[in-house]
């Protein structure tokens, strides 16, 4: 099956891969199932503040989830991870 979404998901801060694999675990639990995705990269942040490299993936997947509602969940879990934006491109 050809996932309908794709999203792209990155961190920063701490241990980087153990909150990839997290944010994926509560996408799930708010819809988003997750059917195929990539290798995760190392890249280095660009604008904003200096910060820490990034590692980065995208996952492909389905939801019943219209736009606005995938992008609510979305900041739901990055809320629900800690996430503050204090400024623009910061820390994530």
């Amino acid at each position: 099956m050809t996932p309908s979404v794709f999203l792209g998901l990155g961190s920063n801060l701490g241990d980087r891969k153990a909150a990839l694999e997290r944010a994926l675990l509560l996408l799930a639990g708010r819809g988003f199932h997750t059917s195929t995705r990539s290798s995760i990269y190392e890249t280095e942040p660009v604008g904003g503040p200096p910060q820490e490299w990034f590692l980065n993936l995208v996952v492909g997947g389905e939801t019943v989830l219209g736009a606005e509602a995938l992008l609510d969940a979305c900041l739901g879990v990055e809320e629900e991870m800690g996430r503050v934006r204090l400024v623009q491109d910061g820390p994530a």
